[in-house]
């Protein structure tokens, strides 16, 4: 999986990490707007029709989460090899942080997805049930904070990952902070890194073909 997405084009990466998601936001909206376009106080059935298509947003979340975090993932893991044994990165640390805020996103989409799920058509008039925010709202805030952080050290250990292996050498963040502000902003960056990352990985591929003959 990780050689696939290194190989990757920068149109595929688009489409799948951009594409994709959009389309079908646009598509539940489109559904959404010709359900309650008449401009009459829709029923409470015809609510209840729109929940039940707004639930797939929090699994559209997940889905581009996670495409985006394997980006991040393969970038930086599977350029390792070609990392100089002068410089020691610390991939563990890249892997801890990675995982949280691709675990919390997740939980907290699939949450609101058996929450809506569950609503049934008779509880829109009724009062629903009071979530006990006391004392969920520091766990979240906790969760939150360091969903913050991982998603930052994501980026920048994937950028630090590849400005040193095209370096060769130990860097500092002045050296990679465009790459760095490119994977933030990836529907744009990911055009300029994604061909800088096909020619490290076709090296590779090629160095290793040779040494295997």
């Amino acid at each position: 999986m990780i050689n696939k997405i290194l190989e990757a084009k920068h149109w595929q990466l688009f489409f799948l990490l951009v594409g994709v998601p959009v389309g079908l936001f646009l598509t539940i909206g489109v559904i959404i707007y010709s359900m309650l376009k008449d401009g009459t106080p829709p029923d409470p059935k015809k609510i209840f029709e729109v929940f039940s298509i707004i639930k797939f947003f929090p699994l559209i979340i997940v889905l581009f989460t996670s495409l985006l975090f394997s980006w991040f993932w393969s970038v930086a893991n599977g350029l390792q090899s070609v990392v100089p044994t002068t410089v020691e990165m610390k991939t563990t640390k890249f892997r801890t942080f990675s995982i949280i805020p691709l675990l919390y996103v997740s939980g907290f989409c699939v949450f609101i997805f058996v929450s809506i799920s569950k609503i049934k058509p008779q509880a829109l008039l009724q009062d629903l049930p009071q979530i006990p925010m006391e004392w969920l709202t520091p766990i979240l805030l906790i969760l939150h904070i360091l969903s913050i952080f991982g998603i930052f050290y994501t980026m920048y250990f994937t950028a630090k990952t590849l400005k040193t292996v095209e370096l060769q050498r130990e860097v500092k963040f002045s050296d990679f902070v465009s790459e760095f502000f490119m994977f933030w902003f990836f529907p744009v960056g990911l055009w300029i890194l994604q061909p800088r990352i096909n020619e490290i990985s076709e090296k590779e591929n090629a160095n290793r073909y040779e040494d295997e003959n």
